[in-house]
């Protein structure tokens, strides 16, 4: 549902993010302990650019580092009765925590400008 219906943008060339909004009874059952989660977020390597199992699993944890780290940028974004589904797929050169840091910054950026015009 994520990739059917969600929308996407491109952060710096270097990270593809797809997004969408939906409303919390639609993603966690009411008896579900993550319940009170406001994102769920998909990170992903693309197998085809780095051939490299052990390259891959270092981009993600990086992501999945960085993304804990400024969870209450993302949380801010969202309405108490929504969830946001987030996938991020770094497509970039030369990973590194820095250069994650700003990606994932700007991406809480751009989205929150996109909720604040729509």
């Amino acid at each position: 549902m994520l990739f059917d219906k969600g929308k996407r943008f491109t952060c710096a060339n270097s990270l593809r993010v797809c997004y969408l909004l939906l409303p919390r009874s639609a993603v966690w059952n009411q008896n579900d302990s993550c319940s009170g989660y406001s994102c769920k977020l998909l990170v992903s390597a693309p197998k085809s650019r780095y051939k490299r199992a052990v390259d891959r699993n270092r981009i993600k944890r990086l992501l999945r580092e960085v993304f804990r780290l400024n969870k209450e940028l993302f949380a801010g974004l969202v309405p108490a009765e929504n969830v946001l589904l987030i996938s991020l797929q770094f497509v970039g050169e030369n990973p590194s925590f820095d250069l994650m840091w700003q990606l994932v910054e700007k991406t809480a950026q751009t989205l929150q400008n996109r909720f604040n015009h729509a």
